[in-house]
């Protein structure tokens, strides 16, 4: 066989390859589409600097500041955002997942809660800054006040917006019951711990998205951090459930948000905790706005009809933490305040510029300033 004909060969195989790939794209790109889901890009998906995520050793995950990422109204950097930094000024420090986070620009245009909080209290002598970050829940609060508050200087309070986060299932705890047997960690430190090896988390670039994104979910997304489905078992074969109480999600978030509080306390500085709202709690945030046209609308309706079990998981969990919270004399419910209006959401877990002004109102209000 000459050496041509083997070159032509390589190449005809390369290219009916390369549409196979291209085909398989397609297809899921479509699917996804038809599913209703969000869009992952096509090809290449290219993350948002400010939402890129590298690992950490005691939070999970925590931004990647090293790209350009810009913030509106505010600095990244040092797993923060500061908002107008004055270093003598005493200042507001605020935790909590992607509906508190500076870096996620794209749910609000940038107009965060705590950017329109800042704005209140600059006037009264404080500033805010900003210490959410994406897919936290009360235990990486815990955990980021611990190993980072503490660090920075002059603080007065500590506001934390959750709730949302708590379900037993975010993100990822289903896989092997995690969040019951070791629920002070997240699934990627569980990984790293059972398998010895470091998992990068960084993403900046995704080729082929939508053909990674089917492999995940087919997967559980075991194979996108090349640990094995047995290793992970294997390795956690030796645990004594009888040596080990069983915490449950809202056990946690009771046990977090106490363990803050006294924290806070010890560093002389005030702590409180607001149950956030989110679309589909039963009463205000599940009425149906007069204007069945508009965004909030069609989100919840599409929350109605497609989100059944996660309607039900939500308000589950909501039905105690609110029983909790209406005991502690730090803790507040707002969960039923800015309801879908018409135009109070960006999607079902997300207020939108709107929204996050009438929660930083009440915030503001409830700090007593």
């Amino acid at each position: 066989m000459s050496w041509i004909r083997i070159i032509k060969i390589i190449i005809v195989n390369v290219l009916v390859l390369a549409f196979i790939i291209l085909l398989l794209e397609g297809a899921f790109y479509t699917a996804r589409k038809i599913l209703n889901k969000n869009s992952v890009g096509f090809l290449l998906n290219t993350i948002d600097a400010c939402e890129n995520m590298k690992t950490h050793p005691v939070l999970s995950h925590s931004h990647d500041t090293w790209g350009e990422c810009s913030v509106r109204d505010g600095v990244p950097g040092q797993h923060f955002v500061f908002y107008d930094y004055v270093s003598n000024k005493p200042a507001i420090v605020t935790l909590g997942g992607s509906t508190t986070s500076g870096y996620y620009q794209r749910y609000s245009n940038g107009y965060t809660w705590p950017l329109f909080l800042h704005n209140m209290v600059s006037g009264k002598g404080y500033q805010v800054i900003n210490g959410g970050v994406g897919a936290y829940s009360s235990s990486q609060e815990l955990l980021k006040l611990i190993t980072e508050v503490r660090r920075l200087k002059n603080i007065k309070f500590i506001v934390s917006l959750n709730g949302v986060n708590e379900t037993p299932w975010y993100p990822g705890g289903s896989i092997l019951d995690i969040n019951t047997k070791y629920p002070f960690l997240k699934l990627p430190q569980y990984r790293m711990l059972q398998s010895q090896r470091w998992i990068d988390q960084r993403a900046d670039k995704v080729w082929l998205p939508n053909i990674n994104s089917f492999v995940r979910f087919i997967t559980g997304g075991l194979l996108s951090v090349n640990v094995l489905p047995e290793n992970i078992i294997n390795s956690d074969s030796n645990v004594d459930d009888l040596k080990f109480k069983s915490i449950d999600a809202v056990d946690r978030w009771l046990s977090n948000v106490k363990l803050m509080h006294a924290v806070s306390a010890s560093m002389n500085i005030k702590y409180l905790v607001f149950l956030q709202p989110t679309l589909g709690l039963y009463g205000e945030q599940s009425r149906m706005p007069s204007n069945i046209e508009s965004n909030d609308a069609r989100l919840l309706k599409s929350l109605n009809e497609n989100k059944t079990e996660y309607i039900d998981e939500i308000n589950n969990l909501y039905n105690e933490l609110q029983q909790y919270c209406s005991k502690l004399d730090y803790c507040i419910d707002i969960s039923s305040i800015a309801p879908p209006a018409g135009s109070n959401y960006s999607n079902a877990r997300h207020h939108n510029q709107n929204g996050n002004k009438i929660i930083a109102e009440e915030v503001f209000k409830n700090i007593g300033l």
